[in-house]
């Protein structure tokens, strides 16, 4: 696979992940003091959004380590 194809694949993914992580962070939650222990709870306990993210992270870094080191 192209590097570039991998690059924007990773970031595509990686934003895609902290799309889901704030729609995680904000469903449900009530305007209030504790409103940010809420979200992190929120995105923390769910498996997904995160793991997404970081997935696409790793596709992006490969993705510009191979564009590196091609000659």
């Amino acid at each position: 696979m192209n590097s570039f194809v991998l690059a924007k694949l990773g970031s595509l993914t990686a934003g895609g992940g902290i799309c889901w992580a704030v729609y995680a962070a904000t469903r449900d939650v009530a305007m209030g003091p504790s409103f940010l222990e809420e979200s992190f709870r929120n995105v923390f306990m769910q498996t997904g959004p995160l793991e997404v993210c970081a997935i696409g992270v790793l596709v992006w870094i490969v993705g510009k380590w191979r564009a590196s080191v091609a000659h």
